[in-house]
C-alpha cells in the first residue's frame, strides 16, 4: 500500500458487515430460472427454492505440498457433476480475509442464481514486527506475494502464484470446472495478485476484474504477458493505492490500464458506454463505465471510475456498494465469449 500502511481495511469491513443482514437477504430472495452454462446452447439447472442458505458449502480445499490453511468453496444449489460449471476465485486484500471479502461482495450469495463455483482462499499472515515507515506493526495482516511493491513486507518469498495456481487446478478437477471459463475478482492487494496470476498463467484465466488494485510499476516484470480480458474499477480519490499515479512504485489505475491496452493490442479510442449509480454514499450516479472493444487479441479491456466524494463514513479505497455492482462485474466477467 502507499507507504506500506495498512489500509482502514478492517474497520471499513466491520461496519460493511453491519449492512450484510439486510443485504444477503436481498440477495438470496432470487427466482428460480435457468442460467446458461460455458458451452453454447446448454443450460444449467434452475435453482432449487432455499431461502435459508442458497449455496452449499463451505467446503475445505487444500493445495498439497503446501503448508496453508484450507481454502473455502461454494457450489450452487443446483450443482450437477455432469454439467460444467465457471469458476470465480476471489482474492481479498492486504488485512482482510476471505470471509470479509466474501460478505462485503456478497458473493457466495450469488452461486446459485448466477450459476457458478465461488473459490475463497486466503493470504499469508504477515509476521510480527514488519515494520511500516511510520513505525506501525503490520504484523499479523494477512497478504498476498503480488509484486516487488505489494505486499509481501516482510520479504517472506512466500510462492502465492505456485500456491493459487495448484489450488486453482484441484478445484477445476473436484469440481468439473470448465478450463475456459475461469475468472479471478481481487481487491486491493488481491487485485495485485491477480495481475501477477495474469503475468504468469494468463492462458488459463477467462478474465479478470481488479477493484482498487495494481500492478507493477515495470510492464516488463510481467514474466509471461498473454492477452486477457481485464477491467479495472478504481475510486478517483482512493487515499490507499493511486487512482493516477502510483510510480515509481507500483502501476496505479490508469497505469495498469495503459498496460493492458498495450497487452491486449487495443486502439486507443474507449467507449464510453454508461454511467452507473453503484455507492449508496455519493449522490447521483458515480461511476463512468469505459470500454476498449477493438483489440487485436479479441480481448476487451474496461475501466470503472468511481467520482471523488468526501463523506466521513465513505472510504474511496473500500466503498459501500449496492446489490447492483456486483451483479455488474459478474455480467461482465461471464459476458465473455470462451475461446
Amino acid at each position: 500500500m502507499t507507504g506500506r500502511k495498512a489500509p482502514p481495511y478492517n474497520i471499513a469491513m466491520s461496519k460493511l458487515l453491519i449492512l450484510s443482514v439486510s443485504i444477503l437477504a436481498a440477495c438470496a430472495a432470487t427466482p428460480k430460472r435457468s442460467i446458461a452454462s460455458g458451452a453454447e446452447g446448454s443450460k444449467i439447472p434452475a435453482v432449487p427454492f432455499n431461502l435459508s442458505k442458497p449455496f452449499q458449502g463451505p467446503i475445505l480445499v487444500g493445495a498439497e505440498g503446501f503448508n496453508r490453511p484450507a481454502a473455502k468453496v461454494y457450489l450452487p444449489l443446483q450443482f450437477a457433476t455432469q454439467e460444467q460449471w465457471p469458476l470465480v476465485i476471489l482474492l481479498h486484500g492486504f488485512s482482510g480475509t476471505a470471509d470479509s471479502e466474501d460478505q462485503y461482495l456478497t458473493m457466495r450469495y450469488r452461486v446459485s442464481s448466477r450459476g457458478f463455483v465461488l473459490l475463497t482462499p486466503d493470504g499469508t499472515i504477515t509476521p510480527k514486527n514488519t515494520m511500516a515507515p511510520d513505525g506501525k506493526d503490520l504484523g499479523g495482516n494477512p497478504f498476498w506475494n503480488a509484486t516487488d511493491f505489494c505486499c509481501d513486507f516482510a520479504r517472506t518469498g512466500v510462492d502465492d502464484v505456485g500456491y493459487l495456481t495448484k489450488l486453482i487446478d484441484v478445484v477445476k478437477t473436484k469440481y468439473n470446472i470448465d478450463p475456459r471459463r475461469v475468472y479471478i475478482i481481487g481487491h486491493s492487494n488481491g487485485g495485485f495478485m491477480a495481475n501477477r496470476l495474469a503475468c504468469e498463467i494468463g492462458d488459463q484465466i477467462a478474465g479478470i476484474a481488479s477493484l482498487a488494485g495494481g500492478s507493477y510499476a515495470d510492464a516488463s516484470k510481467c514474466r509471461d504477458p498473454k492477452p486477457v480480458p481485464f477491467l479495472q474499477i478504481h475510486a478517483v480519490d482512493d487515499a490507499t493505492l493511486a487512482y493516477d499515479g502510483g510510480l515509481p512504485q507500483y502501476a496505479g489505475g490508469k497505469a495498469t490500464i495503459g498496460q493492458w491496452l498495450a497487452r491486449n493490442g487495443c486502439s486507443a479510442n474507449s467507449q464510453n458506454t454508461f454511467i452507473k449509480d453503484f455507492v449508496p454514499a455519493i449522490p447521483g450516479n458515480d461511476t463512468s463505465m469505459e470500454a476498449w472493444r477493438e483489440c487485436n487479441s479479441g480481448k476487451p479491456v474496461a475501466l470503472w471510475t468511481i467520482k471523488p466524494h468526501f463523506e466521513k463514513y465513505h472510504n474511496a479505497h473500500v466503498p459501500i456498494f449496492n446489490l447492483d455492482f456486483t451483479a455488474a462485474v459478474l455480467d461482465f466477467l461471464f459476458a465473455l465469449s470462451p475461446q
